[in-house]
This record gives structure tokens, C-alpha cells and sequence, in this order.
């Protein structure tokens, strides 16, 4: 049952993992472009609400291949030896453009 969750967005062209574009802005303080951005982590709640704003540099030619990718995650409180901090619970996306 997770319960510490977070969220990997990722803006991508086809569904090869190597196909995130470096489009999401940055921090403040970081000036490049980045090919995913993390929520917060909701510590102890197995209905969270996100409410952190993601910007996306949408190129200018945009073709059924692209889409935000959102990858839910479980993050250990307690790092065990041999497990992963992040254990990937859930996945969805939303199609930027359908029937273009």
C-alpha cells in the first residue's frame, strides 16, 4: 500500500523512456530546460493532491507522438539495502494532440 507518493512528468515524443524532451522549465533558480519534473511528496496519504504547476515549452509542430507522461511513484521512508528509493505504482498520460 503506498503512501508516500510523488510524480515524474515527462513531455514525450513516441513511448521509447529515451524520447523525453528537454521542454519543462526549470526552478527559479535553474535557467536550462529539464526532461522531467517532480511533485512534492505526499508523506503518509493514500489520496493525495497535487497542486504544483509544471511548464511545458510546447514545440511548434505538435503530432499525435507527443504527450505528458506522468509516472506515480512510492518513495521509502526507510531505504532498505538492495531496494529502491522509488518504486513506480501507476502511469498515465495525456495525448497532446488526437487526430491532427
Amino acid at each position: 500500500s503506498a503512501r508516500n507518493i510523488t510524480v515524474k512528468v515527462q513531455f514525450m515524443y513516441g513511448e521509447d523512456p529515451s524520447n523525453a524532451m528537454p521542454v519543462i522549465f526549470g526552478k527559479s533558480s535553474c535557467s536550462e530546460f529539464s526532461k522531467e519534473a517532480y511533485t512534492a511528496v505526499v508523506y503518509h496519504n493514500r489520496s493525495p493532491d497535487f497542486h504544483e504547476e509544471i511548464k511545458v515549452k510546447l514545440p511548434a509542430t505538435l503530432t499525435d507522438h507527443h504527450h505528458l507522461l506522468f509516472t506515480f511513484y512510492h518513495v521509502s521512508c526507510q531505504q532498505k539495502q538492495n531496494t529502491p528509493l522509488e518504486t513506480p505504482v501507476g502511469y498515465t498520460w495525456i495525448p497532446m494532440l488526437q487526430n491532427g
